[in-house]
């Protein structure tokens, strides 16, 4: 009788052990799916920051001028834009050039065929990592452009614009702006 109430105690034990060991091993499998929807989070956020560097990028600097007709080249690393518009009186190319993941460069000019003038020259590039992204841009005539964006949460985002008047570092523009993406 002894030994069977021996027995019978050690089996109950190792049942304890047992069930201690799966809800350890549940707890850790919460921790692991959290940890990864954390990271995929992170990486989401980082893609959201880059997809608005380069997007803030080819605005000012990728489309030259608003002309009315166009052809775009793209692939991974390069894009490339020639333009006119409907009288044929302006021209335009822009360049942008993707260095690589998170850092980029680029340039356009627009040209007036009538009154032979460069109306336009900006060269100017992106970085961004994280939830951050540095946007600076030169135009011909001096102004010098900055912009930087903070991705707060998956919905909030914050724009801070700025704009260096020419020929000296005197703040001509300033501007903030919160997108709220619902």
């Amino acid at each position: 009788a002894a030994r069977k109430a021996e027995a019978d105690e050690l089996k109950r034990r190792e049942g304890l052990q047992i069930a201690r060991a799966r809800a350890k091993d549940a707890e850790l499998a919460t921790i692991t799916e959290r940890v990864r929807a954390f990271e995929a989070s992170a990486v989401s956020l980082q893609h959201d920051a880059a997809e608005l560097g380069r997007r803030e990028l080819e605005e000012s600097i990728y489309v030259p001028f608003s002309s009315d007709f166009s052809v775009r080249l793209r692939s991974n690393r390069l894009a490339l834009a020639l333009g006119t518009n409907a009288q044929g009186s302006k021209v335009g190319s822009a360049l942008y050039w993707r260095l690589r993941p998170g850092l980029a460069i680029g340039g356009s000019v627009a040209y007036n065929v009538t009154s032979d003038v460069v109306e336009r020259l900006l060269i100017g590039g992106t970085a961004h990592g994280g939830a951050h992204a540095v946007k600076v841009a030169a135009e011909r005539h001096g102004a010098v452009n900055l912009l930087y964006s903070i991705k707060m949460s998956r919905s909030v985002q914050l724009l801070v614009k700025a704009q260096l008047s020419e020929g000296h570092s005197t703040l001509r523009n300033l501007g903030a702006s919160v997108a709220f993406n619902l």
